[in-house]
């Protein structure tokens, strides 16, 4: 059996092999938008999160310093991709909130993962491919079961049996089509 040195050395090469393979795109459209990962990383954590969040909320999620969380927030709010307003119950703290045109450019990011990913995955054979899906699902199902799990989803892989969605025509740019979407938080994801 496996210690968990091994097993943190082995997922890590792993990492590094499916990054190099399958990550081109999506780092191209990360250089494109002008992101640093922590950008990312906060945008990802808010779009995903469901109601708004604290600074403090948020940077505990990013493993991040609170200035370090602010700086990474600032462009995010500059972008127009996340809302900053006064807490309800308490004015000093801030709530912040992933709005329509920063949940477009996240689902950009993620199916360009997605995509890299299928390529990545197209490429090995059946069989490991299956063994690959058979070892990370009892993962993942054990991780969303944890009292302190934050998940954030990520789209599925869809196993090859089943017919793929078709994705919906987007526009070439991180903006959202319609341009009122913008400036309202409370849109709904499209």
């Amino acid at each position: 059996m496996a210690d968990s040195r091994e097993v943190a050395k082995a997922l890590l090469d792993f990492f590094i092999v499916v990054q190099s393979r399958s990550g081109g795109e999506y780092f191209r459209l990360l250089c494109e938008a002008g992101l640093t990962v922590s950008q990312y990383r906060a945008l990802a954590v808010l779009a995903r999160a469901g109601e708004p969040m604290t600074v403090k909320e948020l940077a505990d999620r990013l493993a991040l310093s609170a200035p370090a969380t602010s700086r990474a927030i600032d462009a995010l709010v500059g972008r127009l991709w996340v809302a900053r307003s006064e807490d309800g119950h308490d004015r000093r703290q801030k709530r912040l909130q992933a709005m329509a045109a920063g949940r477009y450019a996240l689902r950009r990011f993620d199916e360009a993962r997605l995509e890299g990913l299928h390529g990545f995955l197209q490429g090995m054979p059946a069989e490991t491919r299956e063994a690959l899906y058979a070892a990370v699902c009892p993962f993942l199902a054990a991780q969303r079961q944890r009292p302190n799990a934050q998940p954030e989803p990520q789209p599925e892989f869809q196993p090859e049996s089943q017919p793929e969605p078709q994705p919906e025509p987007q526009p070439e740019s991180f903006e959202p089509a319609n341009r009122e979407d913008r400036h309202d938080p409370a849109v709904v994801q499209r």
